[in-house]
C-alpha cells in the first residue's frame, strides 16, 4: 500500500504495472469536489502537468498511473479546482516501486567553485533528481561525498588554484562528471592579534549608547562582542543577536531553547550569545566549534567570539547585532534592548538591530580601536566639496559612532567650532555636512576638522 491513510490509497506498485491510487470524497481535506492530482515519480522526476484530474469512482476519487521503467517510489499530492492542497502536512504522499531498479543519474549542472578564505572553497550545484550520493573531484580524485548539492573543501592551500567536477550516484551506478570549474584561493593573511576575553569593557569598541551597550570589533574572520552583565538582582536573562540576513518581520521565535516570550526578525538558526542572571551561566547558541564565552559581574560585561566564516560559511559583507534583556522567569518578555526600540511591542523588529558593515569594525593593529577612528590608519578624509548648505567631509565612519565636524576660520584662532553632528553609517565615504558661518567677501572658507565625539 502507500499513502497513509485509508482514505489516500495507493495499490502496491510493482514494476513494469500501473497503479490505481484513491482519494475519499468523505474525511479528507478536499472532500467531495473535483479533486486533481499531482504526481511524479522518484523524488519527483516526469511531473505530469498539468495536473490530471481523478475519475469519479463513487465514495473515493481514483487515478491510474503507470510507473515508467527504473521508477523507485511514486510521489503525488492533491488539490483542488481552486488550488486548496493535500500535500499530507508537508510530507507529501509515496508509494515505493517493487522490483524495479533505478536509472542512473544524470551528471550535475550548475556546479560553480568560490574561494570564500585562504583554505576554503565552497562548491554548489544544482540537485540531480534521484541521486542518493555526489562524488567530488578535485584534479580528477575524489575527495569527498555529500548527501546535498554543496560541499565545502576545508583542505585546501592558500595562493593556489583547483580544478573541480561533481558525479551523482544512485544504487545503479554513478553519472558522467558534470564539467569542471576552477577556483583560486587568496594568498593567507597575516593573522592579527586574537581577542582576549578579560572580563572588562571596552570603550573603544562601543557602537551603542546610552541604554544597553554594543561592542563589537572584527579581527581577521573572528567577531568579538559585549553587552552589560545580567545581574541577578534585575531579574533579566542577558541576549546577543547575530545574523547576516534579517528576516522581512520579526517572525522567528525569539531565542527558543530558553522559553521566552516574544518575537525576532532574525532565523532560529542564527548564532546567539546568553547569559543567565540566576547563576552567571554563559555560552553560545548556534555557533560553530571554537566559539567563546565569558561574563564578569565586576566588569559589568558578558562577552564571546566567534568566527563568522564558519557561523555563515563566508565572511559576509553585513551583520545585523541585537542586544536583549529578558525576563528570566519562563515565557519571560523583552525588559530592554539596543538598538532602541523603534515599536514597543516585545518584539525585536528588522529596524530594531544595528547594521554593521564587517569592514567598518576592523581592528586590524589589535590595540581596541577600530582601524576607522586611527588617524594613522583609515581614520582620514577621503573628499571635501562645497554643497548648497556648507562642505561636505568624506570620512570612513563606523556605525553608531558619532562625528563632529569643526571649523576655524584661521588656524591662530584659539578654538574650534562645532558645525555639524553625524551618526556614522558605517559606509567607507560618509558625507558628513558643515555649516560653518558665512566668510567675508573674498574670505576662504576657512579649516575644517572631524572628531569622535567623546
Amino acid at each position: 500500500g502507500g499513502g497513509g491513510s485509508s482514505l489516500v490509497t495507493a495499490e502496491q506498485p510493482v514494476a513494469g504495472g500501473p497503479v490505481t491510487i484513491r482519494y475519499a470524497k468523505v474525511g479528507t481535506i478536499l472532500g467531495g469536489a473535483q479533486v486533481f492530482i499531482h504526481i511524479g515519480h522518484s523524488g519527483w522526476q516526469g511531473v505530469i502537468l498539468p495536473n490530471p484530474p481523478m475519475i469519479d469512482g463513487g465514495d473515493f476519487w481514483t487515478y491510474s498511473y503507470q510507473p515508467p521503467a527504473g521508477a523507485t517510489e511514486i510521489n503525488f499530492a492533491f488539490r483542488s479546482a481552486s488550488n486548496q492542497w493535500d500535500n499530507n502536512s508537508g510530507g507529501d504522499y509515496r508509494a515505493t516501486v517493487t522490483g524495479g531498479t533505478p536509472e542512473i543519474p544524470a551528471a550535475p549542472t550548475g556546479l560553480s567553485a568560490t574561494a570564500v578564505a585562504h583554505n576554503r572553497i565552497n562548491l554548489a550545484w544544482t540537485a540531480v533528481p534521484g541521486a542518493t550520493v555526489y562524488k567530488i573531484l578535485r584534479g580528477g580524485t575524489q575527495i569527498a561525498t555529500s548527501a546535498t548539492a554543496s560541499h565545502a573543501d576545508t583542505t585546501v592551500l592558500p595562493s593556489t588554484t583547483y580544478g573541480y567536477a561533481v558525479i551523482a550516484g544512485n544504487s545503479a551506478g554513478d553519472s558522467t562528471p558534470s564539467v569542471t570549474v576552477s577556483a583560486t584561493t587568496p594568498a593567507q593573511p597575516v593573522d592579527p592579534p586574537s581577542f582576549a576575553l578579560s572580563g572588562t569593557a571596552r570603550p573603544g569598541y562601543l557602537l551603542t549608547s546610552p541604554g544597553m551597550k554594543i561592542h563589537a570589533a572584527v579581527r581577521g574572520t573572528k567577531l568579538y562582542v559585549a553587552s552589560w552583565f545580567a545581574a541577578p538582582a534585575n531579574g533579566n536573562d542577558h541576549f546577543i543577536f547575530i545574523t547576516d540576513q534579517l528576516l522581512g518581520s520579526a517572525s522567528a521565535a525569539l531565542a527558543p531553547a530558553w522559553n521566552k516570550a516574544g518575537l525576532i526578525a532574525a532565523a532560529t538558526n542564527k548564532p546567539y550569545l546568553a547569559q543567565e542572571s540566576s547563576n552567571g551561566w554563559v555560552g553560545w547558541f548556534n555557533a560553530p566549534a571554537g566559539s567563546t564565552a565569558n561574563a564578569s559581574s565586576s566588569g559589568n560585561v558578558v562577552e564571546g567570539v566567534i568566527d563568522l566564516v564558519d557561523a555563515f560559511g563566508s565572511l559576509p559583507p553585513t551583520i545585523h547585532i541585537a542586544v536583549a534583556a529578558v525576563q528570566t522567569t519562563n515565557s519571560g518578555t523583552l525588559a530592554a534592548q539596543a538598538p532602541a526600540a523603534v515599536t514597543s511591542d516585545g518584539n525585536i523588529e528588522p529596524a530594531e538591530f544595528l547594521t554593521i558593515p564587517v569592514p567598518s569594525i576592523a581592528d586590524s593593529a589589535g590595540d581596541h580601536r577600530f582601524d576607522r577612528a586611527d588617524r594613522d590608519r583609515l581614520f582620514r578624509v577621503k573628499g571635501l566639496r562645497k554643497t548648497s548648505g556648507g562642505v561636505g567631509i568624506d570620512v570612513p565612519t563606523v556605525p553608531g559612532v558619532r562625528y563632529l565636524v569643526q571649523h576655524k576660520a584661521r588656524l591662530s584662532d584659539a578654538d574650534w567650532t562645532t558645525t555639524g553632528e553625524v551618526t556614522g553609517t558605517g559606509h567607507d565615504a560618509q558625507e558628513l555636512p558643515a555649516t560653518p558661518p558665512p566668510a567675508a567677501a573674498g574670505e576662504p572658507q576657512g579649516f575644517f576638522r572631524v572628531q569622535i565625539s567623546p
